[in-house]
């Protein structure tokens, strides 16, 4: 990322109206810790990954560091059942998942934890599935998704 100043980069709203915004150098930093660690998790050039979540800025986040690596971004959408999402990731075969576990949509929430399992057990090549936790229901039920690390975003 060529930019790394205070200048506005995201303007993030939620369908409450919640609004929240990022700049480059939040940006950055938040692209840069997501790439480490992707590594971590082994994460190389030419591996794939699954993101299973509504365009918001953590997707954009894990986009950006995915790239950054030179592995390849696939973002079969949450709005997809759980056999037709099970079957995007099986196609793409990724070494990595990584998924939301709840959105809203036109006032509706949508709680996805069986999509989540889904896409990890249809996905043999998956070393880590990784879980942004947005909900405190789904810290009760990680344990039921193989290959999981557990992620809490800085603001629910």
């Amino acid at each position: 990322m060529r930019i790394r100043d205070d200048r506005l980069a995201l303007v993030c709203e939620d369908e409450y109206g919640n609004e929240d915004s990022v700049t480059f150098s939040e940006m950055f930093e938040e692209v840069r810790q997501y790439a480490a660690a992707f590594r971590k998790h082994g994460l190389t050039v030419g591996d794939r990954v699954a993101c299973i979540m509504t365009n918001r800025k953590e997707a954009i986040f894990a986009m950006l560091a995915t790239t950054s690596i030179g592995a390849i971004w696939s973002g079969p959408l949450p709005f997809h059942g759980s056999r037709a999402i099970a079957n995007l990731v099986k196609f793409v075969d990724p070494k990595m998942i990584i998924a939301l576990d709840h959105f809203q949509d036109e006032g509706e929430d949508y709680y996805q934890f069986d999509k989540i399992v889904a896409a990890a057990e249809s996905a043999p090549n998956a070393t880590t599935v990784i879980v942004l936790a947005t909900k405190p229901k789904t810290v009760s039920c990680l344990s039921e998704i193989p290959k999981r690390y557990f992620h809490r975003p800085k603001k629910l």
